[in-house]
């Protein structure tokens, strides 16, 4: 049974057979990336990052808190 395993460092994929075609390998090596930008694009869609924020604030909301942890990993 295909399942994804998820752990702190990230995710998993375990399936009954490697896939042969290299189409599909590629695609399945693609996926875990794209989702990636995905959540930073909507991030930025929805958050307001201004350079104006100090990292030593404590965040109040889960928007200031989402903008520190942007900030902090770029």
């Amino acid at each position: 049974m295909p399942r994804i395993l998820l752990m702190p460092i990230g995710g998993m994929a375990e399936f009954e057979s490697i896939p042969r075609r290299p189409r599909t390998e590629i695609t399945m090596a693609l996926a875990g990336p794209a989702v990636n930008f995905v959540i930073v694009a909507l991030l930025w869609w929805f958050v307001d990052f201004s350079a104006e924020t100090e990292a030593t604030v404590l965040p109040l909301t889960l928007g200031d808190f989402i903008n520190q942890l942007f900030l902090a990993t770029s």
